[in-house]
């Protein structure tokens, strides 16, 4: 009878083994998963969401290393290295990476358990309970909580951290924090070993992809100025350069006071500012080397002028009323003419 029960022991340890031999060999990616915790029907749940993509099998250590070390595949007899504590064997044709991100996603908030390890500061914030008053007041005073009565119902009276990262959750703060609907356990597969021909631990498979996706933007960024500053024309590109073009060119005309009719106001308001200080510097020397009239347009225009150069202003502005390309080359419409009674013009200057 003792023989029969080890042959029948052995040929279901045989057939296991093949089974695993058979997913080591026909799937390209291979991974080890902590299931400590979970519960048969968490179990069932993520198995369901995972169908078509992952597949997961439950397996004994001893079997696993059996298996590793018959299959024939580079570097996969050292996987037994990095077997630890109860153990899901996970197996998927997606990358490492991949099968990272999908069992992440079926990873759910649960209650605490009495004796479970905080894996967070767990904080219970002030407010209403909505429980009558009861031996809930005396369950919330426990574990460190300040009520009062307002309104029928236990309402906690400020913010407080029940529990530190790293302690144990007691019997009763377990009670609270069901009571409460506050659920700061994470359940799930927990993936720490895969392999595609190549072993990635925990760390190689955490990946801080909203920091990567922050970088390529950036490199975006950075390449598209560096596009822009050279004159390398692409469809993004293209409007950029034409306008740092527009924007040079309308510069140098301006400040070497080449007359294109569009910007002659531009290039007359340069000079009558540049007269403005010339005058002013002759008052200083010769207070009556100036008509009064022009030194009274002076004062006036002292205080209406802006500080800021107009080239500088020329180059920054984008608003409709600039020129367009077609001015700097004389094929513009001409602009209406403008009256600035408190400017000085040229004439008036030197009479």
């Amino acid at each position: 009878m003792m023989e029969q029960k080890l042959k029948q022991i052995s040929e279901y340890k045989i057939k296991k083994v093949e089974e695993i031999k058979d997913i080591l060999t026909n799937y390209p990616v291979i991974g080890f998963a902590h299931i400590s915790q979970i519960g048969s029907k968490m179990l069932q749940e993520i198995r369901k969401n995972l169908r078509g993509k992952i597949g997961i099998k439950i397996v004994k250590n001893n079997l696993l290393k059996i298996a590793l070390d018959e299959v024939q595949r580079e570097n996969v007899s050292k996987l037994k290295d990095y077997l630890e504590g109860s153990t899901a064997l996970v197996y998927t044709k997606e990358n490492p990476f991949k099968l990272k991100l999908e069992i992440e996603k079926n990873r759910s908030m649960a209650p605490a358990k009495s004796g479970t390890i905080a894996p967070i500061d767990i904080l219970i914030e002030k407010g209403d309970t909505g429980f009558s008053p009861g031996p809930v007041i005396t369950e919330l005073n426990e574990v460190g909580l300040k009520t009062r009565i307002k309104g029928g119902t236990v309402w906690i009276q400020e913010d407080a951290i029940v529990v530190k990262k790293g302690e144990v959750i007691s019997p009763m703060l377990a009670i609270v924090l069901s009571r409460l609907d506050i659920r700061p356990i994470e359940l799930g597969l927990d993936l720490y070993t895969a392999y595609d021909g190549e072993i990635y631990t925990k760390e190689d498979l955490n990946i801080d992809f909203e920091g990567i996706v922050n970088n390529i933007s950036t490199a975006i960024r950075y390449g598209h100025n560096l596009a822009v500053q050279i004159g390398y024309a692409t469809p993004d590109t293209i409007i950029p350069i034409i306008q740092k073009a527009y924007s040079q060119a309308s510069s140098l005309v301006i400040q070497a006071g080449i007359i294109i009719k569009d910007f002659i106001n531009e290039i007359l308001a340069i000079a009558n500012v540049k007269a403005i200080n010339i005058a002013k510097e002759i008052i200083k020397i010769n207070p009556d080397a100036l008509p009064k009239e022009l030194v009274d347009s002076l004062s006036k225009s002292s205080s209406e002028i802006s500080s800021k150069e107009v080239s500088e202003k020329d180059s920054t502005k984008k608003d409709e009323t600039s020129p367009g390309l077609g001015g700097l080359f004389g094929d513009s419409e001409p602009e209406k003419e403008k009256d600035d009674e408190s400017s000085i013009n040229l004439g008036n200057m030197f009479g």
